[in-house]
C-alpha cells in the first residue's frame, strides 16, 4: 500500500531511547550489607563516543568504567547498565564501581562524580562511597 503525506516525518526504532540519559547510580550511598558496588544506568539516543568515569571531589581523575571491561567506546544508542536476563542484581557488572581506583587500591569513604559523556552531551551525579 503507498502512502501520501503533507509533511515530513522520521521512522524511528521504538527500541531507541528518545534523549541521552544519565541515571543516578543505585544504591547511594554504597555499600550495603548485601550489595559491594553502584549500579550506573545510561541512555544513549544516537551511537556515540562515550566516557563514563568516577572523579574526586576536586575533579581530579579516580576510575575509568568506559571505555573498558569489554565495552567499547563508541557504542550504539541503547540503554545502558541493566541487568542480563537470569541476574539479580539489576545491573550489568561492566557499569558498575565498588569504591576501587584505576590502580586497584580502594579510595577513602567520601563524596565521589560520576562523569558521563557521549551524544555530545556532559552529564555528572554525585555518589557516596561509604569504604571497605
Amino acid at each position: 500500500m503507498r502512502v501520501n503525506s503533507f509533511a515530513t516525518f522520521s521512522i524511528l526504532d521504538p527500541n531507541a531511547p528518545a534523549a541521552t540519559v544519565l541515571y543516578h547510580n543505585f544504591p547511594n550511598p554504597f555499600p550495603t550489607s548485601t550489595v559491594a558496588a553502584t549500579c550506573i544506568w545510561f541512555e544513549l539516543r544516537l551511537q556515540s563516543e562515550v566516557q563514563l568515569e568516577i572523579l574526586d571531589i576536586r575533579g581530579n581523575h579516580v576510575a575509568s568504567i568506559l571505555p573498558g571491561r569489554g565495552l567499547a567506546g563508541t557504542l550504539p544508542a541503547g540503554r545502558y547498565g541493566r541487568a542480563t536476563i537470569g541476574s539479580s542484581s539489576g545491573c550489568d557488572d561492566r557499569l558498575t564501581w565498588d569504591g576501587r581506583a584505576d590502580n586497584g587500591q580502594f579510595v577513602p569513604p567520601g563524596v565521589y562524580v560520576v562523569r558521563f559523556r557521549g551524544d555530545s552531551k556532559v552529564s555528572q551525579l554525585t555518589l557516596l562511597w561509604k569504604g571497605h
